[in-house]
């Protein structure tokens, strides 16, 4: 049943939207062997980066269980942020696959991810 039913959501998707890629990415060749190390660190340093935002998330999530409010003001709270977020960085909202094309493409600058994750973090 679930292969039927994955076949006939990939037939209606195809029919849709067409089967073209949903994420147009430009072709990044690796030039020589000396490119080997610079991956190899920015695995670690992705690496690392994974380990701090699992804590952080955790983290807030304590934090926010710590707060002693009913959970319909928290859920409030959190949709006032989301809508706040959303009125100022609109990418944000909808999909995605228009920000995540961009993003990949290289339309973003480093401020914007770096302000990203500041307020994704919570």
């Amino acid at each position: 049943a679930v292969v039927i039913s994955a076949g006939m959501a990939t037939a209606v998707s195809q029919a849709y939207y067409g089967s073209h890629p949903t994420f147009i990415v430009a072709s990044h060749d690796m030039i020589g062997v000396r490119e080997i190390p610079f991956y190899l660190l920015f695995g670690l340093l992705i690496g690392v980066i994974a380990v701090i935002y699992i804590k952080v998330f955790y983290g807030v999530k304590d934090f926010f269980a710590a707060i002693n409010l009913p959970q319909q003001v928290k859920a409030i709270a959190g949709a006032f942020c989301m809508g706040l977020i959303g009125i100022f960085l609109p990418q944000v909202m909808g999909d995605g696959y228009a920000c995540i094309n961009e993003a990949l493409n290289g339309h973003y600058s480093l401020t914007f991810f770096v302000v990203l994750i500041f307020f994704t973090k919570t």
